[in-house]
């Protein structure tokens, strides 16, 4: 296959993150961490959780149900992979039940202080490879260089269900049942980042060139 999933958001990805759990922005002081990170794997890995989600599963939505829990049941995979206890936020929409899926890197500093790290799984009448598995590898990756690293405050890895319709913007988009339930517990969040269509194919690109 000539076509390569181009990824260059991803160096941009981790370096955003960095800066905000580790209080690089003068915002977020007084707390102060730096990390650096080499990972080699990161290209590799990136491409693999793309594939996994697009080409090997495929559309994943409310009308290829199936296909949406098999994505849910990857990432969740990939988290406990990495260490985290997942948590499930779930709720039920047209007879379905449906769940955001959170992985959260507890602060050492500021525990109670939150930063969300999030990306939707669900996909809309295609394969979603850009829109989203380019996100949600973003997010897998993130959280797996943040596995065995100190943050300042909680990160919270949150991999969202229902973005795309028939529940774009209604009361069952994920991200709006987690913001809501986020703001009932009056969770402290000081920053969010989230990850959208930050890849997409290339006939003109090889593996080399994105390296």
């Amino acid at each position: 296959m000539k076509k390569i999933l181009r990824l260059f958001i991803a160096g941009i990805c981790v370096l955003l993150i960095l800066k905000a759990s580790a209080f690089g922005w003068k915002l977020f002081a007084p707390y102060i961490v730096f990390v650096e990170i080499r990972d080699s794997a990161l290209p590799v890995n990136l491409k693999s959780h793309v594939r996994q989600l697009s080409e090997t599963i495929g559309n994943r939505s409310v009308y290829e149900y199936e296909k949406l829990q098999q994505a849910a049941n990857y990432i969740v995979e990939q988290f406990k992979s990495y260490g985290y206890r997942v948590e499930f936020q779930e709720y039920t929409v047209w007879g379905k039940k449906f769940k955001n899926i959170i992985a959260a890197k507890r602060g050492a500093m500021a525990p109670e202080e939150v930063i969300i790290v999030g990306a939707h799984y669900d996909s809309c009448d295609n394969p979603g490879a850009d829109d989203n598995a380019s996100g949600v590898a973003g997010l897998l990756e993130l959280a797996r260089v943040f596995s065995d690293k100190v943050s300042g405050r909680t990160i919270e890895f949150v991999a969202f269900v229902n973005e795309e319709p028939p529940f774009f913007k209604t009361e069952a988009m994920g991200s709006l049942v987690y913001t809501r339930s986020s703001k009932s517990r009056q969770k402290d969040i000081k920053a969010a980042i989230v990850l959208e269509m930050i890849g997409y194919y290339s006939t003109l690109l090889t593996l080399s060139d994105i390296r």
